[in-house]
């Protein structure tokens, strides 16, 4: 049941995260806190073992029990902060095995930040934060066919942010690091939408 050229996939899925920052002048990360991600996909194949996908990502990010400066300059300590963003990467993904079910995937991702606060206080911190997240997305999983019109996945993911994501010290870059366990299903569609790429 591997996919064939000029296919597309849409899917859908539900994930834990588990996330923390990473200062990278001081070599510090802080404590990972619990979250989840859901999203939408669409992948187009150019033949069975390749095709590129991107995701549309409602994804909670933050941080637990580490430092954060305040709007004065002032650093606040034991701070479990709660970050949201709609993340979308674009991956090239690399489909392998017997029925090429096994998939690997890479590729950048921008993030665009909805809301930030304290998970327990419930301040508004946004303007603290850059407004876009960006980095590098890698994933691994399986797809298994449920019928010919259906897949069920499971993907083992990984984000790892290269832009600095807080304002307030330009100098000390806050780098989102984010894991996630993630399962969904995929739609592969055929008919009139192929024809029409073919001809194109």
């Amino acid at each position: 049941m591997a996919q064939t050229k000029n296919t597309f996939e849409f899917g859908a899925d539900i994930g834990y995260n588990s996330s923390y920052v990473s200062l990278s002048q001081f070599s510090y990360n802080s404590k990972n806190v619990d979250g989840f991600n859901l999203g939408i996909a669409a992948d187009y194949y150019f033949s069975e073992k390749w095709s590129i996908k991107t995701k549309f990502t409602y994804d909670q990010k933050g941080w637990g029990n580490g430092y954060f400066y305040g709007p004065g300059g002032e650093q606040l300590d034991n701070i479990n902060l709660e970050l949201n963003y709609l993340t979308i990467p674009l991956l090239a993904d690399f489909h392998f095995g017997k029925t090429k079910n096994w998939f690997f995937d890479v590729g950048p991702y921008v993030g665009f930040l909805l809301s930030a606060g304290d998970k327990y206080d419930r301040f508004n911190l946004k303007s603290s934060f850059n407004s876009t997240d960006a980095g590098l997305d890698a994933g691994a999983g399986l797809n298994y066919p449920l019928t010919p019109k259906l897949k069920l996945f499971i993907e083992a993911e990984a984000q790892y942010g290269l832009a600095n994501i807080y304002k307030n010290k330009p100098n000390d870059a806050f780098l989102n690091i984010r894991t996630s366990l993630n399962i969904g299903v995929n739609f592969p569609l055929s008919g009139l939408p192929l024809q029409l790429l073919d001809r194109w």
